[in-house]
């Protein structure tokens, strides 16, 4: 009962009974001997009678056990908080333990003291901390377009201007300056879209809603 055991769910047999010990919390483990639940100490010995239903494991000094059909807690020494009242429970977190009573799940406080309703939806289970952090939503199919469009117009006007600059250089290089500075600018002009819209640089018009006066550039 020692070392990794600790951290381990053991499945034996025990006089032909099925025992099931789970890991130590705070010290105890939880220990099912054919139908009733108890706790064992960390040397193996009995420490809290087995008399549950279930019960959770220890979570800040008390565990939530079930009796009867409905749950309570207990301390450490197995003293019962409350008697055993209500319909479902939670481990304690902090100060508060979730109970649910009816359709209705309520804080529990650690004097046994029941506070306001927060949940009256039986299958939400009751609050979570999930429930207080914002809900972030996936963008929208237009968002994901417009950021799309964004990078798409930006490398098409880089890729133009490249592809412009490097017919006009082409122009100087081969028939001088003053030709290639007078007229490059014709076959620049020309080359560049024609390169720029779907032969080099992809057109992505079928894939998204482009508006008609970009989609006429592409096509």
């Amino acid at each position: 009962m020692i070392g990794s055991d600790h951290n381990e769910i053991r499945f034996e047999t025990r006089g032909g009974v099925e025992q099931i010990t789970r890991p130590y919390h705070e010290g105890l483990a939880a220990q099912k001997l054919g139908k009733q639940w108890g706790f064992i100490d960390e040397t193996g010995h009995l420490a809290i009678k087995r008399k549950f239903d279930y019960c959770h494991d220890f979570c800040n000094g008390l565990a939530a056990v079930q009796m009867g059909g409905k749950w309570t807690f207990i301390d450490t020494k197995g003293a019962l908080l409350l008697e055993p009242r209500f319909d479902d429970a939670k481990s304690f977190q902090g100060e508060f333990a979730e109970v649910k009573l009816g359709d209705e799940w309520r804080r529990l406080s650690r004097k046994g003291e029941l506070g306001e309703a927060i949940s009256t939806s039986a299958q939400s289970g009751g609050r979570t901390l999930a429930d207080n952090v914002p809900l972030v939503t996936a963008p929208t199919k237009n968002a994901i377009e417009a950021d799309v469009l964004e990078w798409y117009w930006l490398g098409y006007r880089i890729f133009f201007a490249l592809i412009f600059a490097g017919c006009w250089i082409f122009c100087i290089a081969s028939y001088g300056f003053l030709f290639g500075v007078g007229l490059g600018w014709l076959p620049s002009a020309s080359a560049a879209p024609r390169r720029s819209r779907g032969v080099v640089w992809p057109s992505i018009a079928p894939a998204l809603s482009f508006p008609p006066e970009r989609t006429l550039l592409l096509v």
